[in-house]
């Protein structure tokens, strides 16, 4: 993409995307459960709902803050999407370790998230 996020062939997903997937694996309850690497090998525990179905296989990756220092390494997975929601913030999804829940939100575009590829 612009950003040199992806490689030729490959792009970042939309928010409507990732909102597609969500629906699709059953909405906000259990679609996070479905996405998350099952077990407690990367994930803290208790990993609550996780059985990897979807094959997306989202990991802990945590985020990194404007200022450098990261966090939540092991109980949060963070991917950011295509869509901007304002010039200073975008759409992302994510998923913790406490529950099985697709979660979307708008984040400030200094933090350091995880990027999923698609292939066009």
């Amino acid at each position: 993409d612009s950003r040199g996020l992806a490689p030729e062939g490959w792009y970042i997903p939309s928010d409507f995307e990732y909102t597609t997937l969500g629906n699709c694996l059953g909405a906000v309850p259990i679609a996070g459960g479905l996405l998350k690497e099952a077990g407690t090998i990367h994930w803290s525990s208790p990993n609550t709902g996780a059985t990897n179905q979807s094959a997306f296989t989202g990991l802990p990756g945590g985020f990194r803050e404007d200022e450098g220092g990261f966090f939540e390494i092991n109980t949060f997975g963070f991917w950011w999407s295509l869509t901007g929601y304002s010039p200073s913030l975008a759409w992302s999804i994510f998923l913790s370790t406490s529950d099985s829940y697709f979660y979307q939100d708008a984040f400030g575009k200094k933090f350091g998230f995880s990027v999923r590829c698609l292939r066009d």
